[in-house]
């Protein structure tokens, strides 16, 4: 299942993605991420210094993290391999062959 660890996430996008928007994909992926580690800190220091408690702030956090976690089952459809050889259009291969 996608999204329980980390360590391949590079894979999935690149398998996902195919070699003509692996980059592409790579860079929204590392753009969206990074605004939660920029916004992330400030928000929280804005939190806990109105309220004078990180329950604010891990309570966002947790919203946030359910809201990810309900989108991801809902707005996902199911995850398969892509065969991109055969969606290739070089002019030595057609794309559809008949079977």
């Amino acid at each position: 299942m996608f999204g329980l660890s980390t360590s391949n996430i590079w894979a999935i996008t690149q398998r996902l993605a195919g070699p003509s928007a692996a980059g592409k994909w790579t860079g929204l992926q590392n753009a969206f991420g990074n605004l939660a580690g920029a916004f992330g800190p400030w928000l929280s220091g804005i939190l806990v210094e109105r309220s004078g408690s990180y329950v604010p702030a891990f309570a966002l956090v947790s919203i946030v993290m359910g809201l990810g976690a309900v989108s991801f089952l809902v707005l996902i459809p199911r995850v398969e391999p892509v065969d991109w050889a055969s969606l290739s259009t070089s002019p030595s291969k057609p794309r559809y062959a008949d079977p």
